[in-house]
């Protein structure tokens, strides 16, 4: 072989060497990314808009998704946890299972169980987080601090935590506290404010009450996946009032104020 094959050879073997070495750095490419994506937990998403939704997780677990609300979890939940993330507001029926705990993170908070049926309310523009307990008890916490500070709620209370972190536990008294899951309204001699601030959280409205005594007036009744119009053609029979219903504004006013029963513009 002359030198001008030989330094020819040479250039071709260190040509194929290049071509070999980025093959197999290629293929151990393929094979990293592989076992790192892959297996890289994928995040599933659920929202609402105007609408509401039933949600069963792998586990068995069921969610009820409130109006405006957004609910994720990752794709290795219930392998070595249970966890999921809440904007919003929901009601969680968890299946309990021993030594495998389910995580609810919201904004500021984690609530925690083995098994519970609760609501779980946080949203963005509110100044207070709320867990509310139906079936068994929680832990509830400031997520950034759930080791060192966090409190217990069993059956039949709440807890609610505020901007500065302080948390609250007390009795559940509101018989409507998850109306918007059950369809069912309750009053029992309720006073004429709490009723409009339940009928404001049921139907999305606002209603203005334009006499003061009405307010300080009580009302009792009983509504099945009721409709706003029945709502208030019952409570102005039972208050001797009148209204109006314009968009989502509710106008209640006694009759002995307006002639004639008009209705205000």
């Amino acid at each position: 072989m002359s030198f001008l094959e030989k330094i020819v050879y040479a250039f071709q073997s260190s040509a194929w060497m290049r071509v070999s070495i980025t093959l197999v750095l290629i293929a151990a490419t393929a094979v990293l990314l592989k076992y790192t994506m892959v297996d890289a937990p994928e995040p599933i998403n659920f929202a609402t808009l105007e609408n509401k939704m039933e949600i069963y997780l792998p586990d068995s677990s069921k969610v009820f998704l409130n109006k405006n609300s957004q609910i994720t979890y990752y794709t290795d939940y219930n392998k070595e946890e249970r966890k999921v993330y809440l904007d919003g507001e929901a009601f969680f029926e968890i299946k309990k299972i021993p030594n495998k705990i389910f995580d609810v993170i919201t904004l500021r908070a984690s609530t925690t169980s083995y098994g519970a049926s609760v609501s779980v309310r946080s949203r963005e523009n509110e100044k207070e987080e709320l867990v509310q307990v139906v079936v068994g008890d929680v832990s509830f916490a400031d997520k950034n601090y759930r080791e060192k500070d966090k409190i217990m709620i069993p059956s039949g209370y709440k807890g609610e935590l505020d901007q500065a972190g302080h948390l609250v536990k007390s009795k559940i008294i509101d018989s409507n506290f998850i109306a918007w899951k059950t369809n069912h309204l309750v009053f029992d001699k309720t006073s004429l404010a709490k009723v409009v601030e339940d009928l404001e959280a049921y139907f999305g409205v606002s209603v203005e009450v334009l006499d003061d005594q009405l307010l300080a007036s009580s009302f009792s009744g009983t509504f099945e996946e009721p409709t706003l119009q029945e709502v208030m053609e019952v409570l102005s029979s039972y208050s001797n009032s009148t209204y109006k219903i314009t968009g989502d504004k509710v106008i209640l006013f006694s009759k002995r104020t307006t002639p004639n029963h008009s209705l205000p513009n």
